[in-house]
């Protein structure tokens, strides 16, 4: 005699299904990829960077000439690394603010945490805020034609 065995059915268990836990999953995939994707841009940059660097100085004789070349590529690199490091935090503030916003959107009683996300929000672009403009100090050949 056999007899079939289902396994009770428990409140929330929809959240367990593969199809659930995948899409849950799915913002923090595309973030990973935007890292991913990012981080591939800034290799690629940096190394046409280097290579051209080491190429200006290919058969470069005079010490001062070899100097100004390599003061002119510190300098590029420099804006390459602020540029970098501005695209890093957008990337960082952006998906900051929208993990907020996923979070705030799914609470029981998203308004009355709605002032505190606010404040949350207000802190990080206070930060950077804070980040570009010492970015724009320290590499000014990095700063963007449009502001956030």
């Amino acid at each position: 005699m056999t007899t079939a065995f289902a396994f009770p059915s428990l409140p929330g268990a929809e959240k367990f299904a593969p199809e659930a836990i995948q899409a849950s999953l799915k913002p923090v995939m595309e973030q990973m990829q935007a890292w991913a994707d990012l981080g591939k841009k800034h290799f690629e940059e940096s190394r046409l960077a280097t290579e051209a660097a080491l190429k200006s100085l290919t058969g470069v004789k005079d010490p001062q000439a070899a100097l100004e070349l390599i003061k002119t590529n510190a300098q590029q690199g420099l804006a390459l690394a602020g540029t970098q490091l501005r695209a890093s935090a957008d990337l960082g503030v952006s998906q900051f603010h929208a993990a907020l916003d996923a979070t705030t959107s799914k609470l029981p009683q998203p308004d009355t945490f709605a002032p505190i996300a606010k404040g949350l929000k207000t802190g990080v672009d206070f930060a950077h805020t804070s980040l570009s403009s010492v970015i724009d100090q320290v590499a000014p050949a990095a700063k963007k034609a449009t502001r956030r």
